[in-house]
């Protein structure tokens, strides 16, 4: 979700922009978006809202996006690896460019939306008594917020603009990445290495606050290691085996348990929550495969997929702001939130609130305040 970076880099063998991964982190957005939609219906004060999930709008239609949206998280990850490592290993840019790089993409809006989201927190502890959504916005995490840490085990639970705690977590792997991507070409077995051990760790670490971080590296180094698949064979060969981790997923995460016995390694590998890596690295590596044959036919719509891929992270930090601006004016006019959040309408209206604002903010913030961090570190785009 986070590399929101223009895909224009060319590989000499792959000369793409990769406008099907835009769609699908498009999509990806949208679905953290629906499965959201619940704090809408629950206020952080005692005995607070409860709500039906299924009478959420359209429920039927996408109930896909409102019970499974939070695995997006996990796209994103995946996504990010496989463009970093085109981006910055065809570029051959320096570490130092790439850090700052990551700066300048994240940390920006980052605090523009934390201070925005603390200044409402405020004033609807002023207005109400209380917080909304997220309760626990003191000094001591609106610091670990600051440091870009709000995730790493000395936190008391979610706080202020919460879901960037996916960004914060993935900073681990960018800072893997950023001080070994320079040895990928001789040493194309590092990254499986990097996989492997973060796979280890996150099975055998236990469950510690540790756990998300070494979650965050394996499915981006998941990402890592299908790009250097795609970069490395043809386009049959690339294909096949996209193909062949989506059969090989779907084929062993619903096995039946008759065939195989539930308390085999087997059966409890295909329901891990990591088995569905080979999912989501073989719907990338299939479609971004797909697109280097079809190059030629899609030029007509990177327009759509360049607004798509620009608001992505934007969208991701925006809509907590405006949903807290919503339930407060819904509490301040004594509405029934289940009432209202219910109807069709207000979806669409969140929606097409948090495209604007996602539009504005990129156009208005993101790229000026991009743009001025790399002009000052002298970096190109």
């Amino acid at each position: 979700m986070n590399t929101s970076d223009r895909y224009q880099i060319r590989n000499a063998n792959k000369p793409i922009t990769f406008q099907f991964l835009d769609l699908l982190r498009g999509f990806a957005a949208i679905s953290v978006l629906f499965w959201h939609y619940q704090h809408f219906y629950y206020q952080t004060i005692p005995g607070g809202l409860t709500y039906a999930q299924q009478n959420q709008p359209f429920f039927n239609e996408l109930r896909i996006l409102y019970t499974q949206g939070g695995r997006a998280v996990q796209v994103f990850w995946v996504i990010s690896g496989f463009v970093l490592m085109h981006t910055y290993l065809s570029s051959k840019r320096k570490t130092r460019d790439f850090f700052v790089s990551r700066f300048a993409r994240l940390y920006p809006l980052h605090l523009i939306t934390l201070i925005f989201v603390a200044v409402l927190q405020l004033i609807s502890m002023k207005i109400f008594g209380h917080f909304q959504i997220y309760s626990i916005n003191d000094f001591k995490h609106f610091l670990l917020n600051i440091l870009f840490i709000p995730k790493i085990g000395l936190e008391n639970g979610y706080s202020f603009n919460a879901p960037f705690w996916s960004v914060s977590v993935e900073l681990i792997a960018y800072i893997i990445f950023g001080l070994t991507v320079k040895y990928y070409v001789n040493k194309k077995f590092l990254p499986i290495t990097i996989l492997i051990l973060s796979l280890f760790l996150s099975f055998f670490g236990g469950q510690n606050s540790l756990q998300s971080i070494t979650t965050a590296v394996f499915f981006f180094y998941s990402g890592v290691f299908i790009y250097q698949i795609f970069n490395h064979l043809n386009n049959k060969l690339s294909i096949s085996i996209g193909i062949l981790f989506i059969t090989f997923y779907f084929t062993f995460k619903f096995l039946d348990r008759d065939i195989i016995e539930s308390t085999s390694i087997l059966w409890r590998f295909s329901n891990h929550n990591y088995f569905v890596a080979f999912f989501y690295s073989g719907i990338i590596l299939s479609i971004s495969t797909l697109e280097s044959i079809l190059k030629i036919k899609i030029i007509k719509i990177s327009e759509l997929t360049n607004f798509i891929g620009n608001l992505t992270y934007s969208t991701y930090l925006w809509h907590i702001p405006i949903q807290i601006i919503t339930i407060g004016i819904v509490e301040k006019m004594n509405l029934d939130p289940v009432l209202v959040f219910n109807r069709k309408i207000m979806l669409i209206l969140y929606l097409a609130s948090v495209v604007l604002f996602a539009r504005l903010s990129f156009l208005k913030l993101e790229k000026p305040t991009r743009f001025y961090v790399k002009k000052r570190f002298k970096i190109a785009d």
